[in-house]
């Protein structure tokens, strides 16, 4: 991840609308490597491809987003999941937490801001993860 451009986002929502909101917005921020899916049963089928970041909604049909990102952790514990949700509950963002979404983002007016936000979180932690730990001597 040199280039914090090369990252593959997976979006997956069932509403096209924000769908195509969402990969609108981060392809304009410069990002280029966005799968969208309109349910959680084909984000699952793809997560071959090794996704960096998954934005997902709570409220799907067939699988919940709950649903989805447990068989993600399961699957790659590794891959960096953001619930963006219209549902303001918050025990819905704390068992999304609690079972290793990154962050919970409400769907509203600053839905984009904060996207943007929390790419930028995940990628200065990517960004020091990959950074060589210096040696220490005792």
């Amino acid at each position: 991840m040199e280039n914090n451009h090369d990252i593959k986002i997976f979006l997956v929502d069932d509403d096209p609308f924000c769908l195509s909101l969402y990969d609108g917005h981060l392809r304009n921020l410069g990002y280029h490597d966005i799968s969208k899916f309109d349910n959680g049963f084909s984000c699952l089928e793809a997560i071959g491809q090794k996704p960096d970041i998954i934005f997902i909604d709570q409220t799907m049909e067939g699988l919940t987003g709950i649903d989805v990102l447990k068989r993600i952790k399961y699957k790659d514990p590794d891959i960096y999941t953001v619930f963006v949700s219209g549902i303001e509950d918050i025990k819905i963002a704390i068992n999304s937490i609690k079972n290793g979404a990154f962050d919970f983002i409400i769907k509203n007016e600053d839905v984009l801001k904060k996207m943007e936000k929390v790419m930028k979180e995940i990628i200065t932690i990517q960004l020091t993860l990959k950074k060589k730990p210096q040696e220490i001597y005792f």
